[in-house]
């Protein structure tokens, strides 16, 4: 007969691999995002490339150019991976930088799918930096999701940053982003838009903080009163 130690361990041990998070099964993944110029995110075609558990993919491009302005070409924007963890994103740069009379817009679609066992996406935020405009030209940023719309401007008013929250989805989340910059009888410019999907918590995170709280309660309410 098996000793009361070894039961115990045992038995613990069971219970210890019960508790333990069921891990996603490898699924056949796309390349992992690496760094480049938006022209080699296009050619990714429909099998994109993989942030974390996001897969990004269907990329598309169109700009315009007026005034003297030249259209900046899907080469001309670098294109730059954040993979922070639990919110991975992309970031879009290029000089979108015009005079009086001038005009340039770039419109750049992607879509963002989350791979098999990944974690829902529940937000999505925009920023832009290296933006300004002397003295009434005008930076819009209009992105069209499919789960919603968000915008950035900095014309007389400014938006730097905006987000986007929604029901959890796995995708696909169609993005279209449209940057406009417009120099009328000034100047205007912007330097990078940055797209960010973040994802829900997991059931354990949340376990874990609402009985951290609870504890911390406890123990103010156990505390002797003076």
């Amino acid at each position: 007969m098996k000793s009361l130690a070894v039961l115990t361990a045992s038995l613990f041990g069971s219970l210890a691999l019960a508790a333990l998070p069921l891990l996603p099964a490898p699924a056949t993944a796309s390349p992992l995002c690496v760094s480049g110029n938006l022209s080699e995110f296009i050619a990714l075609g429909t099998g994109g490339c993989q942030i974390e558990d996001k897969i990004f993919s269907n990329f598309a491009y169109s700009g315009t150019g007026a005034g003297g302005a030249a259209a900046i070409p899907a080469f001309g924007i670098n294109v730059a991976i954040l993979d922070t963890p639990k919110d991975p994103g992309i970031q879009f740069s290029a000089p979108w930088s015009v005079g009086p009379g001038q005009f340039l817009d770039s419109l750049i679609q992607f879509v963002v799918t989350v791979s098999p066992g990944g974690q829902a996406i529940d937000d999505i935020s925009a920023a832009m930096t290296g933006f300004g405009h002397e003295p009434n030209g005008a930076v819009t940023v209009v992105e069209a999701t499919s789960v919603g719309n968000l915008g950035l401007r900095d014309d007389g008013g400014t938006v730097a940053f905006a987000t986007l929250t929604f029901a959890p989805t796995m995708g696909p989340i169609s993005v279209a982003t449209d940057i406009a910059v417009a120099g009328n009888s000034g100047v205007a410019a912007v330097s990078s838009v940055t797209n960010r999907f973040s994802e829900v918590p997991e059931p354990s995170a949340l376990f874990l903080l609402c009985s951290s709280l609870f504890a911390l309660g406890a123990m103010g309410y156990l505390r002797p009163k003076r």
